[in-house]
C-alpha cells in the first residue's frame, strides 16, 4: 500500500467515525437528554449564602499569643456581605487550656453562632460543659463574651459538682473565663453532706 493508499484509508475512516460520532451525540441530544430550564433557579437570595463554608473545622483562640482554647466543628458557614458573623450549624466542641496548655474544660453543643464584631459567642442546643474534676454544667443556651472575658446564660442552668451537689440556677448564671467564679440567679438544688462534715 503507497502513501496516497494509506492517507486516503485514513481520512476515509476518518469521516466515518466523526459522522458516526455526530450523529450518536445528535440521538443523545435528541432522546437522551431532555431540560427544562424554566425550572432550574437560582438561589432566591444570593446575598443569604456563606462566603465561605469549611467542612471539619477546627480554630484556636489565644489572648496575648497565649492558646486558651480550641474548637472542633462538623461544618462552619461565615457570612459578610449583610451580617458579620460565623455559623456553625452542626455543632461544635471546644477545648479550654489552662496555663499549663492542659484541657481543663469542655464545651459541647448542637449550634453556635460567633458575631464577630460584637466578640460575642453564642452556644445553644444542649449545651453540655465539662471539667476535668468531674463538673458539669448543663443548659440551653450560653454566652462567652470575649471583650469581658465573661461567660454566662439568662436560660435555666443545672450544675452538678465534683461531690453530687446540684444547683440549678432558673434565672441563669455568670461566670468568669475559667469557671472558677459562679453566681447564679433565683437558686435552688441540694448538697449532702456526711455527718462528720457537719462537725
Amino acid at each position: 500500500m503507497n502513501f496516497y493508499n494509506l492517507m486516503s484509508y485514513f481520512v476515509t475512516n476518518i469521516k466515518k467515525a466523526t459522522s458516526l460520532k455526530w450523529l450518536i451525540l445528535s440521538m443523545f441530544f435528541m432522546f437522551g437528554c431532555k431540560t427544562d430550564l424554566s425550572k432550574v433557579k437560582p438561589p432566591e437570595d444570593i446575598k443569604n449564602l456563606p462566603q465561605l463554608s469549611i467542612i471539619d473545622f477546627r480554630g484556636y483562640y489565644k489572648i496575648d499569643a497565649v492558646l486558651k482554647a480550641e474548637a472542633y466543628a462538623p461544618v462552619m458557614n461565615k457570612y459578610t456581605i449583610q451580617k458579620n458573623y460565623v455559623e456553625f450549624p452542626k455543632g461544635v466542641k471546644v477545648l479550654f487550656y489552662d496555663e499549663n496548655f492542659d484541657v481543663n474544660t469542655s464545651l459541647n453543643c448542637k449550634y453556635a453562632i460567633n458575631y464577630v464584631q460584637q466578640e460575642l459567642w453564642r452556644f445553644s442546643d444542649s449545651v453540655v460543659i465539662k471539667s476535668v474534676d468531674g463538673g458539669l454544667l448543663k443548659t440551653q443556651e450560653l454566652y462567652f463574651d470575649q471583650k469581658n472575658q465573661t461567660i454566662y446564660s439568662v436560660k435555666y442552668v443545672e450544675v452538678t459538682d465534683p461531690q453530687g451537689a446540684i444547683i440549678r440556677g432558673k434565672g441563669g448564671f455568670e461566670s468568669n473565663y475559667d469557671f472558677t467564679v459562679y453566681e447564679f440567679k433565683n437558686v435552688d438544688g441540694f448538697i449532702s453532706f456526711f455527718e462528720d462534715e457537719i462537725q
